[in-house]
């Protein structure tokens, strides 16, 4: 998904190209040949220009190789990943090996589930499930950074890696799409050119104040960190609605109804 910085870049193209534009030509009307070269000359710099505002755009529209999303989740755009507050949910990890950037398809990849907050200190904080494993936190976890992680903010903390592969067959093949923009889940469709593997988590054994994160990527031969989901396409748990918060919602839609119906 394009930056903001990225998004001024493209835009910045714009205005180039509509004051090249009136320049172009004198319609029916004779040139000298000093015109019609200066004429040409225009004309090749703006195909130039066009060509490459448009591979530009194609590369900021283009689908990161590893992706997360979540099965009913929805895109955050302050913290920009997909969070969903549902105690059991499917994960879902997407692999594009159309990208420039993809990792072999039939290599071993690994999510990372880290706290929310953060902290590198052990504390009694239940537990999870995720694909049928039961984490006890922080009994079970690994306290650091996987090795050539980015912290993003999020590590050092305690973690668990959970390695996996792909299905390669068609099965396993998915709708390639951006999360950041159609967010959800995967479409499974044998036409698709993307895959996808689902996870099934369980975070209702956690105690109170205690959250997940997740981050995908695949290591190189020696075990450090290689191609990573990026981290606007990560993902996350948050807080289930207080049954306070809930109320408060109700009380504004009966309001609400109440208004339309005076």
């Amino acid at each position: 998904m394009a930056t903001a910085s990225q998004a001024r870049k493209i835009l910045a193209y714009k205005p180039r190209l509509f004051v090249l534009l009136p320049l172009l030509g004198k319609g029916n009307q004779a040139l000298t040949g000093h015109e019609r070269d200066r004429d040409m000359s225009l004309k090749s710099h703006v195909a130039l220009t066009v060509a490459a505002f448009l591979a530009l755009a194609t590369i900021t529209k283009a689908e990161p190789a590893l992706q997360l999303d979540i099965v009913g989740g929805t895109y955050d755009l302050v913290h920009e990943d997909i969070v969903t507050s549902d105690p059991v949910f499917q994960l879902a990890a997407i692999l594009n090996p159309t990208s420039g950037s993809a990792p072999d398809s039939d290599d071993t990849f690994y999510i990372a589930v880290s706290l929310l907050p953060a902290t590198t200190s052990a504390v009694l904080g239940g537990s999870f499930v995720f694909n049928g494993t039961t984490v006890n936190v922080t009994a079970d976890m690994t306290s650091g950074t996987p090795n050539g992680l980015s912290p993003h903010g999020q590590f050092p903390n305690f973690y668990k890696e959970f390695s996996f592969t792909f299905d390669l067959s068609d099965a396993g093949k998915v709708l390639l799409y951006d999360v950041a923009t159609s967010p959800g889940g995967p479409t499974f469709d044998t036409t698709g050119t993307a895959f996808a593997k689902l996870f099934t988590v369980d975070k209702s054994g956690l105690a109170d104040g205690i959250e997940l994160h997740f981050d995908l990527y695949n290591k190189t031969a020696n075990g450090s960190v290689d191609k990573v989901a990026p981290f606007s396409h990560d993902a996350s748990t948050i807080p289930e609605p207080t049954g306070f918060v809930l109320t408060l919602g109700g009380l504004g839609l009966f309001s609400l109804i109440r208004r339309r119906r005076s």
